[in-house]
């Protein structure tokens, strides 16, 4: 037993030095991607969330990354990837892809067409592009499965089988990219052994990897006694905040009367991560969590890339002093372009939803606070009813509101 733990340890380790070490560097090359493509490494996903510090050591700023990774190079022959990303940049990460597919693992990726590089030609090299393949990497004209006039913009990965896990579901708001690694506070949520959730996941996949547009893309995924609940997007809509799932989330929220081990002295928390907060959905949401904050929900915001007006919005001081707000945005070398900031898109709360007056949920994944991410774009949330993992993301907002934000004024 000893041994085996020992050469888990040491495989997943020696993985995780060479991606830090060199994840902007050269690919392995012929001799390396030999020895990537031969067995299988020891290594099984945890479940649970994972995040990264931008500003962190170099092991926290590859958390995700090294995770990703671990499993990619844990899959054995004749199991299948699927993967859903925005971009990828990554030699290390493409050297694992190609390395799983030479080694008979299916490897099927989908992406954004808008985000051209090195290492996405050169995965369609050597995975190929057709979609009726064991494996290929192909791109989405625009909209996968919603409309042509949005972008793939979904982060997933899927494994069959990896390590002594299988049905793997990762959620994440992280691209396959060096930004996503260097710039972006970003979360990584996974999921093992859940057949509901997977088969859902999988299935949208498919949907995508055509480019089509869905007959019905939003598609809402629950799994029993609803711990997880996935929602895939587009939804079409009449623009109305009925229509809008994030806003009748917070109509399910009431503030005060808050039982004990949740909330904060009787009232609910709402903590809100978010990097894209734009448009008029955007000022409804921020409207909406002031509104909250009026009616004695405590509010706290860390965002990383608002519109003017739903700044102010968020900085109006309100009834009881206002929200507490954070602005995660640095530009280090004063160049005039940001170098670092939240890049998640989750929301915790802890009190009173619905009729629970001791809720502790999650939502995470790739959706923005736009219009476009609603109405157009492929995405996914993923809601997350766990106490656990609560205090886990809640651990997250506290490190990026202490090291990776500040205060801003507010306006009256």
């Amino acid at each position: 037993m000893t041994a085996v733990l020992s050469a888990t340890v040491l495989a997943v380790v020696a993985l995780a030095t060479s991606t830090s070490a060199a994840s902007s560097g050269a690919t392995a090359g012929p001799q390396g991607l030999q020895r990537l493509a031969g067995a299988a490494i020891p290594f099984t996903p945890p479940p649970g969330a994972v995040f990264n510090r931008p500003s962190g050591t170099p092991e926290a700023k590859h958390r995700i990354i090294n995770r990703i990774d671990s499993a990619i190079a844990s899959t054995r022959r004749g199991s299948t990837i699927r993967i859903a990303t925005w971009a990828i940049d990554i030699p290390k990460t493409t050297d694992r892809l190609v390395a799983a597919h030479r080694r008979g693992v299916n490897v099927r990726m989908v992406l954004n067409h808008k985000a051209d590089s090195a290492q996405l030609r050169r995965l369609q090299r050597d995975l190929g592009t057709d979609i009726d393949a064991r494996s290929y990497a192909v791109v989405c004209r625009n909209g996968c499965r919603g409309s042509q006039l949005a972008a793939m913009h979904a982060k997933f990965y899927l494994f069959s089988q990896a390590g002594r896990a299988s049905k793997v579901v990762m959620v994440s708001s992280a691209n396959l990219t060096q930004g996503g690694i260097f710039k972006g506070w970003n979360d990584l949520f996974t999921v093992v052994n859940n057949h509901r959730l997977y088969v859902g996941f999988r299935d949208v996949f498919t949907q995508m990897r055509t480019s089509q547009p869905a007959k019905t893309p939003y598609k809402i995924v629950t799994t029993p006694a609803g711990r997880f609940q996935a929602r895939f997007y587009p939804r079409p809509g009449d623009g109305t905040r009925k229509t809008d799932p994030v806003y009748q989330d917070l109509t399910r929220v009431r503030c005060n009367g808050v039982r004990a081990g949740t909330g904060i002295n009787g009232h609910t928390v709402v903590r809100v991560s978010m990097f894209y907060w734009t448009g008029l959905r955007g000022e409804v949401l921020a409207r909406k969590l002031l509104a909250l904050d009026n009616a004695g929900c405590i509010v706290k915001v860390i965002y990383g890339a608002p519109s003017p007006r739903v700044s102010a919005i968020l900085r109006h001081r309100g009834k009881n002093d206002g929200i507490d707000v954070r602005d995660s945005r640095y530009d280090f070398n004063r160049e005039g372009t940001v170098d670092e900031r939240v890049h998640t898109k989750y929301m915790l709360v802890s009190g009173i939803f619905g009729t629970n007056r001791s809720a502790s949920f999650v939502w995470t994944g790739s959706a923005n606070w736009t219009k476009p991410s609603l109405r157009r774009a492929d995405e996914v949330t993923l809601r997350i009813r766990s106490k656990g993992t609560h205090s886990h993301y809640l651990t997250n907002f506290r490190d990026a509101y202490r090291n990776g934000s500040r205060p801003t004024p507010y306006s009256n």
